[in-house]
Formats: C-alpha cells, sequence, structure tokens
C-alpha cells in the first residue's frame, strides 16, 4: 500500500497509445503542410489532403524533412516565442519546395 502515487495509475499501454498518437499528430501536421503547399482556389481541401496522405507516405525523404522544419519551429517557439513566426514561414516555404521536388521526380 506504500507505493508511490501515480506510478500504477494509468490505462494498461498508455505510453505506447501516446508515442502512436504522437506520431500521428506529426503525420497530420506534415500531411496538412504538404496540402497548403499545393493549395489552389477552387481546390477541395479534401481531395488536397487525401493526395498529400499519399505523398507524406511515398516520399519519406521530403517529410523528414519537413518534421526537422517543424522541429526548429518547436525549439524556436520554446527558446524565443517571437522567432517561431518566421521561422513557420521557412518551413511553409520548405513545404513548397519539397512539393515542387516531388513534382520534378
Amino acid at each position: 500500500m506504500g507505493g508511490r502515487p501515480g506510478r500504477t495509475a494509468g490505462i494498461p499501454g498508455g505510453p505506447f497509445v501516446g508515442a502512436v498518437g504522437i506520431l500521428a499528430l506529426i503525420g497530420a501536421a506534415v500531411a496538412g503542410l504538404r496540402a497548403a503547399a499545393v493549395w489552389e482556389p477552387g481546390t477541395g481541401w479534401r481531395t488536397l489532403l487525401g493526395a498529400a496522405g499519399r505523398r507524406t507516405v511515398l516520399d519519406p525523404a521530403g517529410s523528414f524533412l519537413l518534421v526537422g522544419g517543424l522541429a526548429v519551429v518547436a525549439c524556436s517557439a520554446w527558446f524565443v516565442a517571437p522567432l517561431a513566426v518566421p521561422v513557420l514561414g521557412a518551413v511553409a516555404a520548405a513545404a513548397v519546395a519539397v512539393e515542387e521536388r516531388h513534382r520534378r521526380r
């Protein structure tokens, strides 16, 4: 009865479910960036997100570049919050470059 509080509390497999959730969130952010990079007026978001999801999986190198960019945004926001805004613009430009790279392949 004298265990540490919170040590045994929680759901079984909680850390695994948490890790899968974080990976899914990162994948969704990358797919969203890729969809926004190819958006044109009049194009439906459902179509854009479906195609971006496929490109996220089929072009892992480009996806990892965007994950790295998102990590830089997170670090910038952690250290100096106002720097996150211009860095986010740089990540948006990187998303356009990744999509152009994928289109040329």
